[in-house]
């Protein structure tokens, strides 16, 4: 532990550093197992000798906010916080004023922080004085924050403090993106090997070469039916060269688990089918340990993947998976597959049919097609599904 703590008190930080990827490591492995959150936030309290430290998810639509991990604070008063001093905390306020993925320090808080409410009757009586932390992500429903707290009789935290927890950052907010994906596939309990064969969705288990070395059902009957993915020479390949090349990339980056912060590419890669008449399949890449869910240590990788055009979404969510659309494409998409015409709709949202045209032409552009028919009957094959 001290190895750790006096890594991070080191006036640089080193990405390939054995304790760096010690933390990085847990906050992946919490991606299947969320326990796993509550000792990343001991290790990092420790790591930046911190007397306290949490990692708390705000539901703004609820009111309440769930401690992911914590440790060092008043149980009495932790319990009282949600009643008295959610929505009202002058460091949070501050930290949204703060680009994501940058740690809020003394220096940032307001003048009259010690005259709060918050502070006399929260942060004082347990003997804090000191915080860093940041919001990892933040949706207009719920707010990710992560940080750590030291008492009034220690130092501040110093910019190589901030610049440590700076790094771990992208990190933590991957590892959230990635347990959305795994949830959303119904997959959350799937990492373990033995338990792959009971997905409904196509899941593939890859090494770093993309070689196959287990897969489902569902994966069989999609490589049978020639849906653009194939195995070559047992490596899962993909019949449209842009997409495979994304493909091949997130599965080395998801194999490397130091290179996952700045991973080109998006988590949901979009894999063009053969039959262009048909909406593309969408492939979540998931990082995997090794020593997790099979004997030997090698990195391993699952590659689920989805057919948007199946029952089972609402088909705004579709589009937007898909082609990734601004609220005035996915609005005349919608239109579109109502029926109406690209004049029809410039008239029912105040725009020029100029206006319209422009955002029918990305449109077409998002969804690879050249004409409005194509277009109309595409929107209309996905819509019919739903």
């Amino acid at each position: 532990m001290e190895g750790i703590a006096s890594f991070f008190r080191a006036e640089t930080w080193h990405m390939d550093d054995r304790a760096c990827l010690d933390l990085i490591d847990i906050c992946y492995g919490a991606i299947h197992r969320p326990s796993e959150w509550q000792r990343f936030v001991d290790r990092l309290t420790a790591a930046l000798d911190a007397d306290a430290g949490d990692f708390v998810i705000e539901d703004y639509a609820r009111g309440s906010a769930d401690a992911l991990g914590s440790t060092g604070f008043d149980p009495t008063l932790r319990l009282t916080y949600d009643a008295d001093f959610l929505g009202q905390n002058p460091w949070l306020i501050q930290l949204r004023r703060l680009p994501r993925l940058r740690a809020f320090s003394n220096d940032m808080e307001p003048a009259d922080f010690e005259r709060s409410a918050y502070f006399n009757e929260w942060v004082r009586p347990q003997g804090f004085r000191h915080a860093l932390g940041g919001f990892v992500e933040e949706t207009p429903t719920c707010g990710f924050h992560l940080g750590v707290l030291r008492s009034a009789r220690r130092d501040r935290f110093r910019p190589q403090d901030v610049r440590g927890i700076n790094r771990l950052f992208p990190h933590v907010r991957r590892a959230i993106g990635l347990s959305e994906v795994v949830r959303h596939a119904g997959a959350q309990e799937s990492v373990n090997i033995r338990l792959i064969d009971t997905l409904r969705v196509a899941a593939f288990l890859l090494d770093a070469a993309g070689s196959v070395r287990q897969m489902n059902a569902p994966a069989e009957d999609l490589l049978r039916r020639g849906q653009g993915l194939r195995l070559v020479n047992s490596v899962l390949a993909v019949l449209d060269r842009d997409a495979g090349k994304a493909l091949t990339l997130a599965i080395r980056n998801a194999c490397r688990i130091e290179a996952l912060a700045v991973a080109v590419g998006r988590t949901e890669i979009v894999l063009p089918k053969p039959d262009a008449a048909r909406p593309p399949l969408l492939a979540a890449v998931v990082p995997l340990r090794g020593h997790d869910f099979i004997a030997d240590s090698a990195p391993r990788c699952l590659v689920l993947v989805t057919d948007p055009s199946e029952p089972g979404e609402d088909t705004p969510r579709v589009f937007e998976r898909i082609w990734r659309l601004t609220p005035t494409e996915l609005r005349l998409a919608l239109a579109l597959a109502r029926g109406e015409t690209p004049s029809e709709f410039a008239a029912e949202t105040a725009i020029s049919v100029g206006t319209a045209r422009w955002h029918l032409k990305n449109l077409q552009a998002k969804a690879g097609v050249n004409s409005l028919p194509a277009l109309v009957g595409l929107i209309r094959a996905i819509a019919m599904r739903h």
